[in-house]
């Protein structure tokens, strides 16, 4: 019986062409790897055996069907926190691989996290406040606890495609019970709808039933936000290839979650949607495309309620509200333009939240916390983005799935440069080539990451949308989907050039980028303040 001996492949790689038939033989009995298989470059992997994977998954669950809200006598029952305390324990090594030195300087996301962080305590700290410091970095640190799971055990393309599978039929579920409430199948209590001002006409302002969700998502503009990621996730399985007729199953919570975002009657939502599809439609077919098919978003809006399309409330009701809001911030940045108010103080100075969570940030954190808020978002993109570049700049002329190893160099030589998918980590164990049957994997697998990416970035441009009009700097949502985009950006699909992580990292480059960023978000709203404010 024939054992595989040790030094076989380098007896394989060393072979003559006189002897191809015997390297043929040799290799056909001693060769058990699977040539369809694309080799990984990261050696350990965290959470082995799924356990922590598992209970993130619970966890996320738990954020959009609060248990407590449908089984009242849970109330006191602290299940969010037991189950992210269960996963930290058991992913703590998946959490700790996130804030080595390595890794920060590669993940420029995670560093403008930690950053943050320090401007939350320094905001209370600048004023003397300890007691005040130590609970806002504790509160903050948990949410940055949940980006660190997130980021650490959506570590595979399989695991970043399940998780947002199961993001979307936990929203869908949500979104089902609220419509279920709403049209009175079901009662419960947690999900009665309000009344809030609609469109204003004759001075007297109309009165206009929003629904909302469960546990974060009792304000309607939080639930619309939510729904829009929902709406976009449900698109990406709609147009995956290769799907059949299967994927059309995906159009029945497509509409559930349609039905659900006209009923919470939120501009905010509104433009979430159409910022969403522009920028979806400008990474996957180009910027003209993107600005041609504007104004027939904006007819969109005509599908929805007369609130949500009401684009006089900029000048009158809560849009002009919001602009006023927004002057009182920008005073109060003023004051204290290095390091802010203090994490969670502006209410106790103007009364209400900011309702621009970038705006919010630099008055209660300065233009320090301000700008590296900024910078997460900004890496986020930059980083999804990248992906896109890969996608269009794949190989055009692709090894023929038949060609010998020989012609592969010969060609490649003619042409004078070596492709990008036949030299490094990514050869084959016995030959030292790529197969080209691997690189064919490998070039599908690159497009199909790089199209997930792209839905990742309509939806965080959607999200960043939405933000501009209300104070979601320290919520949960925020901070899930920073760790969804951030996981999707550091994932290693393979260990050829294409399929390595993106190549962003911190420097001086990246410093200034976020620094004029930062400048630049402070100068836009200034801008926009004194342009439409009404007093």
């Amino acid at each position: 019986m024939w054992e595989r001996h040790p030094a076989c492949p380098l007896i394989i790689r060393q072979s003559t062409r006189g002897k191809e038939a015997t390297s043929e033989m040799a290799t056909a009995v001693f060769n058990t790897t699977d040539h369809n298989t694309i080799p990984r470059i990261d050696g350990d992997v965290d959470d082995r055996h799924g356990w922590g994977f598992a209970l993130l998954l619970a966890t996320t669950a738990t954020l959009f069907v609060r248990p407590a809200d449908l089984v009242p006598a849970l109330d006191n029952w602290p299940i969010y926190q037991f189950l992210i305390v269960a996963c930290m324990i058991v992913s703590a090594r998946a959490c700790l691989n996130q804030i080595s030195n390595a890794k920060l300087i590669e993940r420029p996301v995670t560093a403008s996290l930690l950053v943050l962080l320090v401007a939350v305590a320094v905001s209370h700290l600048s004023h003397g406040f300890l007691w005040a410091a130590r609970m806002s970095t504790y509160e903050v640190g948990k949410l940055i606890a949940l980006y660190a799971l997130i980021t650490g055990l959506v570590n595979t393309p399989a695991r970043l495609e399940f998780f947002v599978r199961w993001l979307t039929i936990t929203i869908t579920t949500m979104a089902t019970l609220v419509l279920l409430d709403h049209f009175g199948i079901l009662s419960i209590a947690a999900l009665e709808s309000i009344q809030d001002r609609g469109v204003v006409q004759d001075g007297t302002a109309e009165q206009v039933e929003r629904i909302r969700g469960t546990g974060i998502f009792q304000d309607p503009n939080d639930l619309g936000l939510i729904l829009v990621t929902g709406l976009v996730f449900c698109a990406s399985f709609l147009t995956k290839p290769r799907t059949g007729l299967v994927r059309y199953g995906w159009l029945i919570p497509a509409a559930v979650l349609m039905s659900a975002l006209a009923l919470t009657h939120s501009r905010g939502a509104l433009l979430s949607l159409i910022c969403a599809i522009s920028t979806g439609l400008c990474y996957f077919r180009g910027g003209k495309l993107s600005v041609l098919a504007l104004p027939a978003l904006s007819l969109m809006a005509l599908a929805f309620s007369s609130r949500m399309s009401d684009v006089n409330a900029i000048h009158e009701g809560t849009g002009q509200d919001r602009i006023q809001i927004w002057s009182d911030s920008m005073g109060v940045w003023r004051q204290y333009p290095l390091f802010g108010l203090g994490e969670g103080l502006i209410v106790d100075e103007i009364g209400v939240v900011t309702h621009n969570s970038f705006l919010h940030c630099f008055a209660e954190l300065g233009f320090f916390g301000g700008t590296a808020f900024v910078a997460c978002f900004l890496a986020a993109g930059i980083g999804l983005w990248s992906w896109r570049r890969r996608r269009e700049n794949r190989p055009a002329d692709p090894m023929p799935i038949n060609e010998p190893t020989d012609a592969i160099r010969h060609r490649t030589q003619t042409h004078g440069q070596q492709s990008p998918l036949t030299f490094g980590p990514g050869r084959s164990r016995q030959t030292g080539d790529l197969t080209c049957d691997r690189m064919d994997t490998v070039d599908d697998s690159v497009i199909e990451h790089a199209r997930v990416c792209g839905f990742l970035f309509a939806a965080l441009m959607g999200c960043i949308a939405a933000m501009l009009t209300i104070s979601r700097q320290f919520v949960a949502p925020t901070y899930l989907i920073l760790g969804l985009v951030a996981a999707a950006v550091n994932i290693p699909l393979d260990a050829t050039p294409q399929g390595k992580p993106v190549d962003l990292r911190i420097g001086n480059r990246f410093l200034i980028v976020s620094l004029l960023a930062g400048a630049a978000s402070l100068l836009v709203f200034y801008v926009t303040i004194r342009l439409l404010v009404r007093w």
